[in-house]
């Protein structure tokens, strides 16, 4: 997976995600020239992590209600790796699983590749300038 989830001391309670992507890529550096910092490891995880109200998800309950192919589709058009099935518990929501466009793809034996999309102002600069993500 290139997703950890970051939970309480307790590890009871998911609270955010952090992305492979955002490790390794342009958010660092955005969190670098913004609290300028000379340093990668001046970068805590608590800068770049995703809240998880911002996190898309598949309700645990429409899971049996849809394929594989639905699933690769909305993986796709939200342009990331994985998707998180989540069910809900009272104001919150719990993590039951997650779907990997890597595992899936080994399991079918096909190539599935997702194109990734600048989200911010700075990975379009990027884009524009490196010509990658």
């Amino acid at each position: 997976m290139r997703t950890l989830l970051v939970t309480n001391q307790d590890e009871t309670r998911f609270l955010d995600a952090v992305m492979a992507t955002d490790l390794n890529g342009s958010k660092v550096f955005a969190v670098m020239t913004f609290k300028e910092f000379t340093h990668r490891d001046e970068v805590l995880v608590k800068y770049v992590m995703i809240n998880k109200a911002h996190i898309d998800g598949l309700d645990f309950k429409q899971v049996d209600r849809v394929s594989v192919g639905d699933v690769l589709e909305l993986i796709k058009r939200l342009s990331e790796q994985h998707i998180m099935v989540v069910e809900a518990q009272g104001d919150d929501w719990v993590i039951r699983g997650m779907f990997s466009t890597t595992n899936i793809a080994r399991a079918l034996h096909i190539r599935f590749d997702v194109e990734p999309q600048a989200r911010t102002f700075f990975e379009l600069e990027q884009v524009i300038l490196h010509h990658h993500l």
